[in-house]
């Protein structure tokens, strides 16, 4: 594997096939439970979020360090080579498609989630699938949260069973936009619930194939700045999106707003394929 991490292309993914199932087991019961809070008023609700944070702190303390191979640099001439080594890393990825392809997989998808999660808020308080706004968002959130453990897992599976890795990238892009789409039609319990596993269905896959495959083709060196940078693409592209899909909704219905999330995913899936391929298309000499 590149950058000399130990294991299989294989076992990278299920290593991360199995984080997302732990990322995807806590985030249900999150919630599941803020949901539950929620009716027992914000104050509380924040409160006790407040102090989920503290106890995550408190259980990180008494973890093992990681070793590490050289002294640790001192912060601040470690925050401003940042934006230095972090353009040399993307130039080093420039150079390589499918290392480009992996640091931008997440944003088209991430372009969609923000105009859809303003969707999901306003389908829960119209429709109120399973009670009052807050619980039924809470409940729509979790089970989207278990479809995005359940996605990698199959999307492991299939890997290792000789699926191409292109295809299952479409097959995850395609269940998010459709289901997400799906919000301007579904108000059944049932059918917000299909709705909302195949959205965690699609971005899970997305989600862990893309990060197996930005570690597969970075090396230790660069894979630091390069998930930096994507973290900060897919969050820019998130914020952005909830600020369009809460104007269109100001504006217009719930069903204009998920359509729009949908559509905002096909613009970004367009967007990063004409991008990568203008960046590394290969240049004439002479």
């Amino acid at each position: 594997v590149g950058g000399g991490r130990a294991g299989g292309p294989g076992e990278l993914g299920a290593a991360n096939a199995i984080l997302a199932a732990t990322w995807s087991t806590a985030y249900v019961a999150g919630m599941a439970l803020g949901g539950a809070a929620a009716l027992l008023g914000p104050t509380l609700a924040l409160a006790l979020d407040a102090a989920s944070f503290a106890i995550a702190a408190a259980v990180h303390a008494t973890l093992p360090r990681l070793p590490v191979d050289r002294a640790p640099s001192r912060l601040w001439p470690a925050i401003v080579a940042t934006p230095r080594d972090t353009a040399v890393a993307l130039r080093i990825a420039a150079g390589n498609r499918p290392l480009l392809r992996a640091v931008l997989g997440k944003s088209p998808l991430a372009l969609a989630a923000g105009a859809a999660w303003i969707g999901l808020n306003l389908v829960a308080a119209q429709a109120q699938p399973f009670g009052p706004p807050a619980l039924s968002f809470g409940i729509l959130q979790a089970i989207r949260g278990a479809g995005t453990g359940v996605g990698p897992a199959i999307a492991a599976r299939l890997l290792r069973r000789g699926a191409r890795e292109d295809v299952l990238h479409a097959i995850a892009a395609a269940l998010m936009l459709i289901a997400v789409a799906g919000l301007a039609f579904a108000r059944a319990p049932w059918a917000l619930a299909v709705v909302a596993f195949t959205w965690g269905l699609g971005t899970g896959s997305n989600w862990v194939m893309a990060h197996t495959a930005m570690q597969r083709h970075a090396s230790d060196h660069e894979i630091g700045r390069l998930a930096a940078f994507d973290e900060l693409v897919v969050t820019i592209a998130m914020v952005a999106s909830a600020f369009v899909g809460a104007a269109i909704a100001s504006a217009s219905t719930v069903t204009v707003t998920a359509l729009a999330a949908a559509g905002l995913g096909v613009v970004g899936l367009a967007i990063v394929a004409a991008t990568v391929a203008a960046i590394t298309a290969p240049r004439r000499v002479g």
